[in-house]
């Protein structure tokens, strides 16, 4: 009797565009093993709104974000009124003390104030919005908002998971715009922004799109021609086309990484691509306080700081982030960071910190979070030194 072939390892949309970004991110999506699900409120949607179920959202999300904006607002106002106030009668030192204490009201509002702005900004680009269809023929991603293909006829929703058996391919997007009439389906997945990274359309996300038009068309037998890639917060991004050879395409990654994952869960690490971790999020470094896990497994922090990061990189990648050294030339610039490094390696400057990818794979993932970190350090160096 012939047995019968064994099944492909099941491996998630997300941890299959993981490894299209970066073999490392791969691995630790396949061994976390969970997909990031959205929390789901109670709550009924209010019809008069509109038929369409996210503006009515968007409209809740407004009316529970306006206080926490409002009392940053108020209480700003009143601190900047006072500061003006002690100026006005030449009280310079209790102005300058007040406009001192105003830093935690600032730092803490900014938050509030600024999810607040986005919310508005996207019911204003609802209202403003007009009905753009995407173009029949096109090799190239077109710059979209959400709204236009609202407006357009696609129905925004919620799907379950997507399960291909044969291949060994499950998940789901994080969101399917519908158009009932033509059967064609648009599967949108967020984009996060952090640290000032711009919507792009990368191959980790091509990828993921790919991935996800062959789930559907498996499941639902719908015409997947278009996917989107959005920033959540905006709503603005990319409709990209997906192309049949882009779909087989990730047949052929998702059997490539099967492979990998099929030999158990212990994975060396291997050298990123160039930039995949600079804005990755499994390399930011955090504090000590959030734990790293791996399904029921918290690990052990791997912590580092600046001066351990500073030795992966060389003089030039500095330079490239220190505005100062632009004008110094390539023999000034080497002569001053050589010195700035022996500094920093005798500078005692908690708190350590850790990353996801670090604690698994025990290194440090050279995150954008440290350029902002190293340019502080180098202008207390040149303070310092008198550079």
């Amino acid at each position: 009797m012939v047995d019968p072939t064994p099944a492909p390892p099941m491996i998630n949309v997300r941890t299959l565009a993981a490894f299209g970004h970066c073999p490392n991110a791969g691995r630790i999506s396949h061994l976390q093993a969970a997909d990031d699900e959205e929390p789901i409120y109670d709550r009924v949607a209010n019809l008069s709104y509109t038929p369409k179920f996210e503006y009515a959202y968007l409209l809740e999300r407004e009316r529970r974000c306006r206080f926490p904006a409002l009392y940053w607002t108020v209480l700003i106002g009143a601190e900047l009124m006072f500061v003006w106030l002690m100026f006005s009668t030449g009280r310079w030192g209790y102005a300058v003390s007040l406009l001192a204490a105003m830093a935690p009201s600032v730092y803490f509002s900014r938050f509030d104030l600024y999810e607040y702005w986005c919310i508005c900004r996207q019911i204003l680009d609802y209202w403003t919005a007009s009905t753009r269809p995407l173009p029949e023929c096109t090799d190239h991603p077109v710059a979209i908002d959400w709204w236009s293909l609202v407006k357009s006829g696609f129905t925004p929703g919620k799907t379950g998971d997507y399960v291909h058996s044969e291949l060994g391919l499950r998940g789901k997007p994080w969101r399917l715009l519908k158009d009932e009439q033509s059967r064609q389906r648009l599967p949108a997945i967020k984009h996060k922004a952090f640290f000032g990274n711009r919507v792009a359309v990368t191959p980790s996300y091509r990828l993921h799109l790919a991935a996800c038009a062959v789930l559907i068309e498996y499941q639902e037998g719908a015409t997947v021609d278009w996917g989107v890639v959005v920033d959540s917060r905006t709503l603005t991004g990319y409709a990209v086309p997906i192309t049949a050879q882009e779909k087989g395409w990730a047949v052929e990654r998702l059997r490539e990484y099967q492979k990998l994952v099929s030999d158990g869960h212990r994975f060396p690490k291997e050298n990123p691509p160039a930039g995949a971790c600079r804005f990755c999020e499994l390399a930011y470094p955090r504090l000590e306080d959030t734990a790293t896990k791996l399904g029921e497994q918290s690990l052990t922090p791997h912590l580092y700081n600046l001066a351990d990061v500073l030795p992966t990189l060389d003089n030039k990648q500095l330079a490239e982030q220190i505005p100062e050294l632009k004008g110094a030339g390539e023999i000034g610039a080497t002569h001053i960071l050589g010195e700035f490094r022996v500094w920093v390696s005798g500078w005692k400057k908690p708190p350590n910190r850790h990353s996801t990818c670090g604690d698994v794979f025990v290194w440090q993932p050279p995150h954008t979070f440290w350029e902002s970190q190293w340019l502080k350090a180098y202008r207390k160096f040149k303070t310092r030194f008198h550079r």
